[in-house]
């Protein structure tokens, strides 16, 4: 091997190592101006703004979302995502590591607007340390906001919970509305209706002509699970108890509707002039509190830190593909979708580390959660 061969080597090994310190830490600084920068050593080295085409992006963390019809121990009266399917096929898609299960909806956020591995910081959840300290983190967001970008968070339940009034803006979110701004909500059960959430989405998307990046969390199937007007039936010899069985119904119901509301959605979508980027993904699974899961294959082969995601691009640009990704992994797999440049530093480890790292990592309990003082409620 040349000289040149062996120091290029020397060098790139150096990086890795300095970035997974980095990453290590939990936490990347941003600059003063909002463009993101990665350090590395003593120097914090910026990224450079790129100049891609315009593309508005929408983030859909969708609450609780797994393709439950995988589970073949269970059988359903009706089909309950019809057209959720349909779309996963016309996209890039598959499944989904996340860090958590049940609950701790902000880890998931986390995980996708920095790209860094929740359980890699000294904290419970990011925002009580965000929160507390007062940090702006490296983030999508940031990044955008360097290209050209305006930054909406929604998300239709308290502002204050997870203390997302406070977390949002040092993660680069400029404006965010909660269920306070939105006018009369409707509910499914005790909470906001996909419905009203995704009509939220369209009207801010359609607002002025700036490129947009909004990033949505749903709310509507939330537990405890609700159904409405009709249970969908759901049968299986693997249920140990009815609660269980009642709780799968109702969840299964719920799914129906957000898959009802995830294709008007998505037409609206089709129709538009410019070119659109569209990321849909469950936060987390059912919680695994449900007995009845450990009889069923699914959960034994994908653990209960998996669900699914789908990426969409409404001029066909981005190869549809099944592609099994972290949830780190997909600020970058957005950042590709749209050309703008990134840290390949960072990238690189993100994707080395990759989907089969959270088979080894010790995940956030809910109970351990629930013990202490994380949220802020009103």
């Amino acid at each position: 091997m040349k000289w040149n061969k062996v120091m290029k080597v020397f060098a790139a090994s150096v990086v890795a190592i300095l970035t997974i310190g980095v990453v290590s830490r939990g936490f990347l600084p941003v600059n003063t101006y909002g463009a993101p920068t990665v350090t590395t050593s003593s120097a914090a080295v910026e990224v450079t703004p790129a100049k891609p085409e315009a593309v508005d992006v929408i983030v859909i963390q969708s609450e609780a979302f797994i393709d439950i019809t995988k589970v073949e121990e269970m059988t359903f009266s009706k089909e309950p995502l019809t057209h959720y399917k349909l779309w996963r096929e016309k996209s890039q898609h598959g499944l989904l590591k996340v860090p958590v299960n049940g609950g701790l909806t902000c880890n998931s956020e986390f995980e996708l607007l920095t790209g860094i591995r929740q359980n890699s910081i000294s904290y419970l959840t990011f925002v009580d340390r965000v929160a507390k300290q007062k940090e702006k983190v490296n983030s999508l967001a940031w990044l955008l906001k360097a290209n050209g970008y305006s930054t909406l968070g929604i998300h239709p339940h308290l502002r204050t919970y997870f203390n997302r009034d406070v977390v949002y803006p040092l993660m680069g979110i400029d404006k965010f509305i909660s269920v306070e701004n939105f006018p009369e909500p409707k509910r499914y059960g005790s909470w906001v209706r996909d419905k009203d959430d995704f009509d939220m989405v369209l009207k801010q998307l359609n607002k002025g002509t700036k490129k947009k990046f909004i990033f949505n969390v749903t709310v509507q199937n939330h537990a405890p699970f609700c159904a409405k007007p009709e249970p969908i039936t759901v049968t299986s010899k693997a249920f140990v108890n009815d609660e269980d069985k009642i709780s799968m119904q109702n969840y299964a119901t719920g799914l129906y509707q957000t898959d009802l509301e995830l294709d008007r959605f998505m037409k609206a979508i089709d129709k538009r002039e410019r070119r659109t980027i569209v990321v849909f993904y469950g936060d987390h699974q059912p919680t695994k509190n449900h007995k009845s899961f450990a009889n069923m294959e699914y959960f034994k082969k994908n653990g209960y830190y998996t669900t699914e995601y789908f990426i969409y691009d409404n001029k066909g640009k981005l190869e549809k593909q099944n592609k099994d990704i972290a949830l780190i992994q997909m600020r970058y797999e957005i950042e590709a979708a749209i050309g703008i440049q990134q840290d390949t530093a960072l990238k690189a480890y993100v994707v080395t580390e990759g989907y089969s790292a959270y088979d080894n990592i010790k995940v956030t309990d809910m109970q351990e959660f629930y013990k202490g003082e994380n949220r802020r409620l009103r």
